[in-house]
């Protein structure tokens, strides 16, 4: 009974040395997670939805930004 306990704690700490040495994957073990991440670098990004909105919100020049976080509702007026 000690040696089958002594086998596999020796197997154990082999297992986990190679996983944190970096000769094993993690990609092995969570595909779904890997394969996600490919997705959403190749295919991720802003797409409008509907582009008449979208250009009416450009046209009124709601896309600038303050450097306070703020969205400007109209275009400043030159003085």
């Amino acid at each position: 009974m000690k040696m089958s306990y002594s086998i596999l704690s020796i197997i154990g700490i082999l297992v986990v040395a190679v996983m944190f040495s970096g000769c094993v994957s993690t990609r092995f073990f969570d595909p779904q997670y890997y394969e996600f991440k490919r997705l959403a670098e190749n295919y991720g990004g802003g797409y409008v939805v509907e582009p008449e909105l979208y250009e009416d919100i450009n046209k009124n020049g709601i896309h600038a930004k303050l450097s306070n976080g703020y969205y400007l509702s109209r275009e400043p007026e030159k003085v």
